[in-house]
């Protein structure tokens, strides 16, 4: 079933300061849920009590949103960085969970707005593979699926496509994995709007 959402950073850099005004927004354009970005910075200070009085309130979904960095990606040939990035992945996940979510997307699969000027390598994607399985695995007893969320071009080399993400979810093959297109990378990415 499809769901609509919007994402937080359409209208707050920081979604815990004002939750009540982005939150009557969304729900006067008839969204069904926010897509809630926290940095990796923000998640200890992060207002959650606020934030989930204010979606219990407007009967709104939680979806978070985390996207990974040079120092937590998990398609790093370092075996240290990608324990970080799996570790994040399971903060997050609690993180989300106890906002009421039970999706944490966004760039999930490596390092947001790393560019090397090349296409991944076998590597690079089968450390990707291993690590969303094993990130899997560990936030499967909250009851967290992982979203994969293919981005432009712009922002990251990695998963671009639908395709991509499709394959990428099934190579993972883990029950509580899922791919999550967000209409703004597929219209700068896709070539048409049939594509599943």
């Amino acid at each position: 079933m499809v769901k609509w959402a919007i994402h937080s950073l359409s209208w707050s850099e920081r979604f815990d300061i004002e939750p009540e005004r982005v939150v009557k927004k969304a729900k006067a354009f008839g969204f069904e849920g926010i897509e809630i970005y926290v940095s990796p910075g923000q998640i200890d200070s992060f207002d959650k009590n606020g934030v989930k009085r204010a979606l219990q309130d407007a009967k709104l979904e939680c979806i978070g949103c985390v996207c990974l960095d040079r120092e937590t990606d998990v398609t790093s040939p370092n075996e240290a960085t990608r324990k970080k990035g799996i570790a994040h992945l399971v903060k997050a996940a609690g993180f989300f969970s106890d906002l009421g979510g039970n999706l944490v997307t966004g760039v999930t699969y490596g390092a947001w707005g790393k560019l090397t000027g090349t296409g991944r390598t076998e590597d690079e994607w089968n450390h990707s593979i291993e690590s969303l399985r094993e990130a899997c695995e560990l936030v499967r007893e909250r009851g967290v699926t992982v979203g994969v969320e293919p981005a432009n071009r712009f922002e990251t080399y990695f998963l671009n496509t639908a395709a991509d993400a499709i394959k990428l979810v099934k190579e993972v093959n883990e029950p509580n994995i899922g791919v999550h297109l967000d209409t703004f990378h597929m219209n700068i990415e896709e070539r048409n709007n049939m594509i599943l």
